[in-house]
């Protein structure tokens, strides 16, 4: 990776969903942000915590929807779902995991999902689809040690991942859950990474996010 550790590949990718509180008075995206326009910061959101991927994903998603959000910091993820559930809240970003039961039995409104469809929730858009295409964001998953560790051993690691991760039963699994599988080389995972340190470091400082 750097100085600090030693990548190996990605695993695998989950895109994130936008989830609204059922009692939104909205049926869409394109709705919910005009109100936010017109009401600067009555919209609030919740985050797993200052600077963590549901965060920096709505500032995102907010200055490029050009509106203000309310934010709230809570300490996980689980308790602002539960303020999502409980009409709490209006908006929060969440893994395709944890959301797709939830949006399925219609228990919060699934508003657009990063990158593309996908069959475990085939009725949410994309953000493409609601008129915010330059939207991308999402969790992805890697196998990665400390530093030092010989170059053999990391390309052994990474041959043993991609043949776990191209396997039928690992592929269905993997796509089961709303997942995508990689199976990257070290080198892309280390580009991913460089690429995600400038693409959110660019939000931190246009938002003003400040460390806790």
């Amino acid at each position: 990776m750097n100085e600090r550790g030693c990548a190996s590949g990605l695993l695998k990718r989950e895109s994130l969903v936008l989830v609204g509180r059922n009692g939104l008075p909205v049926k869409n995206l394109p709705e919910l942000l005009e109100i936010a326009k017109k009401d600067p910061e009555r919209i609030t959101y919740g985050s797993s915590g200052v600077g963590g991927i549901s965060h920096l994903s709505m500032e995102r998603m907010a200055d490029l929807a050009g509106v203000k959000l309310n934010h709230i910091a809570y300490k996980g993820t689980g308790p602002a779902l539960q303020d999502i559930l409980g009409d709490t809240i209006d908006l929060m970003f969440s893994s395709v995991t944890a959301i797709a039961p939830i949006i399925n039995d219609q228990r919060a409104l699934g508003l657009a999902i990063a990158d593309h469809r996908i069959p475990a929730l085939p009725n949410v858009p994309t953000f493409e689809e609601v008129g915010i295409p330059e939207f991308k964001s999402d969790f992805w998953h890697a196998i990665a040690g400390p530093k030092g560790i010989p170059r053999e051993i990391v390309l052994k690691l990474n041959a043993e991942l991609k043949a776990v991760l191209e396997t039928p039963e690992m592929q269905e699994r993997i796509a089961a859950e709303g997942s995508q599988a990689v199976g990257s080389s070290p080198e892309e995972l280390q580009q991913t990474i460089e690429q995600g340190i400038a693409q959110w470091k660019d939000v931190v400082q246009k938002a003003g996010i400040k460390a806790e």
